[in-house]
């Protein structure tokens, strides 16, 4: 469980950070 809980977190986090990237395009 602590595997696949571990599997999770990641894939919820990638996409957070995804959506967040999404939403506020670098500032360069």
């Amino acid at each position: 469980i602590v595997g696949r809980t571990a599997n999770d977190i990641k894939n919820r986090w990638n996409s957070h950070l995804q959506k967040r990237v999404a939403l506020q395009p670098p500032k360069e």
